[in-house]
């Protein structure tokens, strides 16, 4: 009976977790979504190169963050009713299944930081460039979008990074108490 009580507490850790991962998907699917309408909105608009530089770089990333978006919500949907599934199941097959994933998440983790951090250094030097007249305005305007747009997906990775490993010392924990 105690396991039992184990194994619906894990299951509503399981879904708690899901659920914090699908509202990551909504906020980045509404990031890439204002990014998308505000760059669009300022090609239409042509107000000066400095804006139309920067209205590129919020098209093209607020494109990759609906697809990215739409990913994490496509894999937490698929994943909720197979890892309830198996926790209940075969709560051990799921100890070291849940484990080997969130292992490579944080791989992952690890390797978008990098990106991001060089992406960041990127568009800040070719934001400052200009000043020392090295540049123009356009590249001046690609820089401040490119670090604007990867600054709040940076923001949103730290705080998934964040959940995943709460639920990582959930799913040790709960191993602890099934052997």
């Amino acid at each position: 009976m105690e396991q039992e009580s184990d194994v619906e507490s894990m299951v509503r850790r399981l879904t708690h977790y899901l659920n914090g991962e699908q509202q990551i998907g909504i906020a980045l699917l509404g990031v890439g979504i204002l990014a998308l309408g505000i760059g669009g909105l300022m090609l239409y608009t042509e107000i000066t190169t400095l804006y139309r530089a920067m209205s590129w770089i919020l098209v093209l990333t607020g494109g990759v963050q609906l697809l990215y978006a739409g990913t994490i919500l496509w894999e937490s949907q698929q994943q909720r009713q197979r890892l309830s599934d198996l926790v209940r199941r075969a709560p051990r097959d799921y100890i070291h299944t849940e484990l080997h994933r969130l292992a490579q998440l944080a791989q992952q983790f690890s390797i978008k930081q990098a990106a991001g951090m060089g992406l960041f250094l990127v568009g800040l030097a070719m934001t400052l460039l200009p000043v020392f007249g090295l540049m123009g305005r356009w590249q001046m305007g690609l820089g401040i979008g490119l670090c604007l747009q990867v600054g709040i997906l940076f923001v949103l990775e730290l705080y998934r990074q964040w959940q995943v490993g709460m639920y990582r010392h959930e799913v040790e924990r709960f191993g602890k108490n099934i052997v």
